[in-house]
């Protein structure tokens, strides 16, 4: 659910710039729409990156400090990724950069699922991998865990595992914006 919005903090006026300015090629180009999306639990906004491209990803960047939360997915799936840096300059470029990989197809995601005991009965617990390619001078990588296979169906349709399998499922790489 939205918010009506407020006005934008200096902080996140200052993320929101450097998202406009990472995707004003595609949103001028009409590959992509620009919203503001309003947090009803938490009152903050994410900026939501909407490609036209129905194969491409969707992105949700939300400021937080020394980090920007980098969300993909449709909402409601996918999950959040911490694009962190001790500089905001560092911060900024590291977003503009995988907001890029995104746009260009450079973006892929892959379940990995690792055998833990629980109760003496061995479960598999998924992380998702999110990898950016042509970030930082070669690719990026950021892993997340728990992961629930079903948050990424978008993504990997009838290939996402049941919980009882142990595999993994992927890479998927999303098409260009």
């Amino acid at each position: 659910m939205e918010l009506e919005p407020r006005p934008l903090t200096p902080e996140e006026q200052h993320v929101h710039d450097v998202v406009l300015e990472a995707t004003a090629n595609a949103i001028e180009a009409g590959k992509a729409k620009l919203h503001t999306h309003w947090w009803l639990e938490i009152g903050d906004p994410d900026f939501v990156l909407t490609p036209t491209n129905p194969r491409a990803c969707q992105v949700w960047i939300g400021e937080s400090g020394t980090w920007n939360n980098f969300g993909f997915g449709p909402e409601g799936a996918g999950t959040t990724f911490e694009l962190w840096a001790k500089r905001e300059d560092e911060r900024d470029a590291l977003l503009r950069d995988s907001l890029r990989a995104v746009i260009d197809g450079r973006f892929e995601i892959e379940l990995r699922s690792r055998r833990s005991l629980f109760r003496r009965r061995p479960l598999p617990s998924w992380w998702i991998f999110g990898t950016f390619h042509g970030v930082n001078s070669g690719r990026l990588t950021y892993k997340r865990f728990p992961a629930d296979p079903e948050d990424f169906r978008f993504a990997f349709g009838d290939q996402t595992p049941t919980s009882g399998e142990a595999q993994s499922v992927g890479p998927h790489r999303f098409e260009p914006y």
